[in-house]
């Protein structure tokens, strides 16, 4: 199974990375499809989404594309956030867990086909 999944997970971190994402809503239903717990699957895409942003971080860096100020407000949430999702996943069973991913999913895809309303949107002159 480890030679189908690294051949997947360089293709979803490749694809992810060029459009800005970590590329966890594909590796968490992958690592649970390969065998997984629910408990490992999300530790492990997040050390995945690591090492892929960081890799995609320094070269958006390079070419100018990172806006700093914002990274700053909005990182330290998330961060703090990120160890409190982490303490209750371990509060709820793994069958509520993959229920309630498999529900934003699929929320989520459905979110993604409305066209976007780009009408108060202002094109970024410089970024970083």
């Amino acid at each position: 199974m480890l030679y189908v999944l690294l051949p997947l997970i360089f293709a979803i971190s490749t694809f992810f990375a060029m459009i800005g994402q970590g590329g966890g809503t594909f590796y968490v239903p992958l690592l649970i499809f390969a065998g997984l717990t629910m408990k490992s699957a999300p530790s492990l895409s997040l050390i995945l989404i690591l090492a892929t942003s960081s890799a995609a971080l320094i070269t958006y860096w390079r070419n100018n594309q990172v806006d700093w100020k914002l990274a700053l407000v909005i990182d330290p949430p998330t961060d703090v956030m990120a160890f409190v999702g982490a303490y209750f996943s371990t509060l709820v069973a793994p069958v509520y867990l993959r229920s309630l991913l498999a529900g934003v999913l699929i929320l989520g895809g459905f979110l993604m086909l409305r066209p976007p309303n780009l009408s108060d949107v202002k094109p970024a002159d410089h970024t970083g």
